[in-house]
C-alpha cells in the first residue's frame, strides 16, 4: 500500500506531521462523512416509522412503528453522546484531557477515528478556538427557543 493511501491510526499522534498533515485531515473528513451519512440514513428510517405510526390501522401497528423509531433513535443518540460531552466540556472551558471528560474524549476518539481525534487534538486554542464552539451553542439555543 502506498503512503498516500495509508490512514494514520487512532491515537497515533507521535509526529507533528500526523496532527497537521493533509493525510490526517483527509482521514478525519472521511470519518466525518461516514458518521453524518449513518446518522442521516437512520433519521430517514425514523421518519418513515413515525409516519407509519401516524397512519397505522391499530394500536399494535402504531406501537411497533414507534418502538422501531425509538430503537433507531437510540442508536443515533449513542453515536453522538460523546461528541455532546466533549463539545459541552469545551464550551464550559473544562479540561477534556483529564478527569471525567477524558473518558468521553477517549471514547469519542475510539468510536469516530480521526474525526474524533481531530476534535480532541484541536481543543484549547490549537486549530479552532472556543469561539467556534460558543457560536455553535448560540445557534442551537436560538433554534431551541424558536421551537417553543
Amino acid at each position: 500500500m502506498s503512503d498516500i493511501n495509508k490512514k494514520p491510526g487512532v491515537g497515533h499522534n507521535s509526529s507533528t506531521e500526523y496532527v497537521g498533515g493533509v493525510e490526517f485531515l483527509h482521514s478525519a473528513l472521511e470519518d466525518a462523512i461516514h458518521l453524518v451519512l449513518k446518522l442521516t440514513k437512520r433519521n430517514y428510517r425514523i421518519e418513515k416509522h413515525l409516519n407509519s405510526a401516524v397512519y397505522a390501522k391499530n394500536n399494535l401497528q402504531r406501537g411497533l412503528h414507534l418502538s422501531k423509531a425509538l430503537e433507531i433513535e437510540s442508536k443515533n443518540k449513542k453515536e453522538v453522546q460523546h461528541f455532546d460531552q466533549v463539545i459541552t466540556a469545551v464550551n464550559n472551558r473544562e479540561d477534556i484531557h483529564s478527569g471525567y471528560n477524558k473518558g468521553a474524549k477517549l471514547e469519542l476518539c475510539s468510536e469516530t477515528g480521526n474525526f474524533g481525534n481531530y476534535i480532541a487534538n484541536c481543543t484549547g486554542g490549537k486549530a479552532f478556538d472556543n469561539y467556534v464552539v460558543d457560536k455553535a451553542f448560540d445557534e442551537v439555543r436560538k433554534e431551541e427557543n424558536s421551537d417553543e
